[in-house]
């Protein structure tokens, strides 16, 4: 048996990505921090706060190999009559329009069009890594949100009161989720950092499967694939006592048991007739699961399976374990 050596190994792997992260994400931070000072300077709308969200600001995402994209939120306040952002990401699209395409933080800044939500962005820029300089290209989704209040909670409380009495939950699941965005990077970044790690792991899982899918020429675009992977993750993990090994075995178990998960760290949960629900730990109201078709589940069942016949068999390699592990790590993510 060859447990305590997998899981050593596992535990490598995703703290790598820990390392590969930081110069990344301190660049992501200043470029970020020039562009919401930019933006407040030019703006008739009052900016109260900035947030990193997404996996960057949970300290869940990839390291910089995988150039992860920054989610970043600025709240906006005495907006509440607007019906709709739209205005407000007009403006700010605007206003980035004349922003500097090459200063001495970064050699490229590129805008795109802007998506219902969100106004999204490009810049090429260098980080420092012990190895020497490298040039990376980080996406940014800026997204506009409602400010109600100042205090998390009481922040949380006013959009979830709007979202339990809409009309269209759908919609506004989007429409309040950067109004939300504080209390979910609150959540993850409660949890350990060994769950936080585990995250990271499952996601070089996640990633590996959907690089696959892609070369196949499957549409493998899975709302809140993120977000799902995430809480699945944390599941496995908090049922683990704190080793890798049984956590990933977990993981892969619910994963090959995806058509009747049930995951909710939320309080409650209004429907409990869905098959699948994996809810969002914050927002009641949003099951992830639903924005999975059956070919998705089909495609992370037989993966998962896939998956658990590899470390099992890694485990119990005994001097072929070399060769049993590259055949497990092959399901894994390399930048």
């Amino acid at each position: 048996m060859h447990s305590a050596r997998l899981n050593n190994d596992l535990m490598r792997t995703a703290a790598a990505e820990v390392e590969n992260l930081k110069a990344y994400k301190t660049k992501g931070n200043i470029i970020f921090d020039k562009v919401s000072k930019f933006i407040k300077s030019k703006s008739r709308y009052g900016i109260s706060r900035q947030l990193i969200a997404g996996s960057t600001g949970k300290n869940t995402s990839l390291g910089h190999n995988f150039e992860p994209d920054f989610d970043v939120i600025l709240f906006v306040r005495d907006v509440s009559h607007l019906e709709t952002l739209k205005p407000v990401i007009e403006e700010f699209h605007n206003i980035l329009s004349s922003f500097p395409s090459r200063s001495e933080g970064w050699t490229r800044f590129v805008m795109k069009s802007p998506s219902e939500y969100s106004i999204q962005f490009s810049v090429d820029t260098i980080i420092m890594l012990p190895t020497g300089s490298k040039q990376v290209t980080i996406d940014f989704d800026l997204l506009p949100a409602y400010d109600f209040f100042s205090n998390v909670d009481q922040q949380t409380r006013m959009a979830l009161d709007k979202i339990r009495m809409s009309r269209d939950r759908e919609v506004d699941n989007y429409k309040f989720s950067g109004s939300l965005s504080e209390k979910t990077v609150e959540f993850v970044n409660s949890k350990t950092d060994f769950v936080r790690r585990f995250i990271r792991l499952t996601k070089l899982w996640d990633t590996k499967l959907r690089v696959d899918r892609q070369k196949r020429d499957e549409n493998w675009n899975i709302s809140g694939r993120s977000s799902i992977i995430e809480l699945i993750a944390i599941q496995a993990a908090e049922e683990s006592g704190g080793n890798i090994l049984v956590a990933f075995r977990k993981f892969l178990e619910l994963m090959m048991n995806l058509n009747t998960i049930k995951i909710n760290f939320s309080k409650h949960y209004p429907d409990k007739d869905s098959r699948m629900t994996i809810i969002d730990a914050v927002n009641p109201y949003h099951n992830y699961a639903d924005g999975l078709k059956a070919s998705h589940v089909i495609g992370y069942v037989a993966r998962a399976s896939d998956s658990l016949r590899a470390l099992q068999h890694a485990e119990n390699a005994g001097v072929n374990y070399d060769n049993a592990m590259k055949d497990f790590m092959a399901y894994f993510a390399t930048a």
